[in-house]
């Protein structure tokens, strides 16, 4: 069990003991997953303010109880509790609630989790998927507003469908182009040019938050490249410490921006760190004080990063990290084995075993979730890293079995481009896409539980 003070400086206001509830991974799970409990107690009075916070399973008696904690919560702060639980309760859909008594009052409050039978770690399918903004515009039939929302519209209700709960946009900025009405201005040194916020001319991340709430969903927000997509590839330049600072004020702005902006859509569920990396001692320089940011804006939602295919980690970097969930890419598309993209994936598939065993163990006592990031696409090197099209789902159902051994959550990147199902209106037509998708919903239709609604 443990517990942290964080500031609250920039978070949306709240009443005085009004609490804000996140289970992590939020469900359904595998039976034996361990589940972290976040409960997050605003104090908005100027003085400190006792709060008493109890976990129950189901129902409120002590047969039942998770754990309990009282805290301190300094004037005008946040107190955030977290309590881990080992999903071992009988098959079904249970409750995880949570009772919360301070000065002015208690107030209870509950998360729905599905607990499965199964007999691997995850359960076998892609419980989240990636959204590649850049996607959504080429694959849209055209970039009229109203075609882009209809195609939002139908591709959240077809992830629905499969059985998705997780969405997680990738980036909200990329390469100086937001996916959002932004103020935000920097110099975008990728393309050498000051970048304006707004110019995709289409709240995508308004649009994306609002059919997930209409579909139960849970959406991460992934940050700005921050005019530095290299950033974290280039520790031994001599500018380096300068980037960082700049890439860290980027990324600060566009989460408070968000923040203000969309922190009241039900399915805001968490931060993506859009910058990627192998080595995370070096990388923590960047992550840590964004996710420490990310969390003093809200403490219960949770801070993602996606390691690259050949991570540098150890179990004791892993513990003191800030980041909160590590979603594995498991390099299959290019064929990626140690530096070298061979655009043979068999022969990455070949390593997976071994390679996210050895996630699993790093993780082992570490108090960060495991996730994978699998790859349904491919690319046969033709245009070098490029050209990518829909995997076969023969292929993808092997990184499945795999993957679903020693990750407690499997996501898909990406959605568009990759899946779509058959009579899309607001997309254009793509045969391997539409195959992926047949293939794959017949493979969750003949599973022993119901992946999807």
């Amino acid at each position: 069990m443990l517990f942290a003070l964080v500031s609250a400086a920039g978070a949306l206001a709240q009443a005085a003991g009004e609490p804000s509830f996140a289970v992590i991974p939020p469900g359904p799970v595998a039976r034996g997953v361990r589940l972290e409990l976040r409960l997050a107690v605003q104090n908005s009075t100027d003085t400190e303010m006792l709060a008493r916070v109890a976990f129950f399973l189901d129902a409120e008696s002590s047969d039942s109880m998770i754990g309990e904690q009282t805290v301190a919560v300094p004037a005008r702060e946040k107190g955030l509790t977290r309590v881990w639980y080992t999903a071992n309760a009988p098959a079904g859909t249970h409750e995880i609630r949570y009772k919360l008594k301070t000065p002015s009052g208690e107030c209870t409050g509950t998360w729905p989790v599905e607990i499965v039978d199964w007999t691997t770690r995850a359960l076998p399918y892609l419980q989240g998927m990636w959204i590649e903004p850049i996607a959504v515009l080429l694959g849209a039939a055209d970039t009229k507003p109203e075609t882009l929302r209809l195609a939002i519209k139908d591709s959240v209700a077809a992830m629905d469908r499969l059985g998705v709960r997780i969405l997680i946009i990738a980036y909200v900025e990329y390469f100086g182009q937001f996916f959002y009405p932004s103020g935000i201005e920097f110099f975008d040194a990728d393309v050498q040019r000051t970048s304006k916020g707004g110019d995709c001319g289409f709240d995508m991340v308004g649009a994306f938050l609002s059919e997930a709430d209409m579909h139960g969903m849970h959406v991460f927000l992934g940050l700005a490249r921050s005019g530095d997509s290299p950033l974290l590839w280039e520790f031994d330049e001599p500018d380096w410490d300068l980037r960082n600072a700049k890439a860290l004020d980027v990324a600060k702005n566009v989460a408070r921006e968000l923040w203000q902006k969309y922190g009241a859509h039900r399915s805001f569920y968490g931060w993506y760190l859009t910058h990627e990396m192998n080595d995370l001692a070096r990388a923590s320089a960047y992550y840590d004080p964004l996710a420490r940011y990310c969390h003093g804006l809200v403490p219960e939602k949770p801070v993602m990063v996606g390691p690259a295919g050949t991570p540098v980690i150890t179990p004791e970097l892993l513990a003191s990290s800030a980041v909160d969930i590590f979603a594995y890419q498991d390099a299959v598309g290019a064929g990626y084995v140690p530096y070298k993209y061979t655009y043979r994936p068999e022969r990455r598939i070949a390593m997976l075993d071994d390679i996210y065993g050895k996630y699993a163990a790093w993780h082992a006592n570490a108090g960060k979730h495991f996730w994978s990031d699998l790859e349904i696409w491919e690319m046969d090197g033709s245009q070098g890293y490029g050209g990518s099209y829909p995997a076969p789902f023969a292929r993808v159902k092997r990184q499945i079995d795999i993957e679903c051994r020693h990750a407690e959550m499997l996501t898909g990147y990406a959605y568009h481009g990759f899946l779509q199902p058959p009579g899309s209106v607001a997309e254009k037509p793509v045969a391997q896409a539409q195959e992926l998708y047949t293939d794959y919903l017949e493979y969750l239709r003949s599973l022993r539980f119901r992946g999807g609604r």
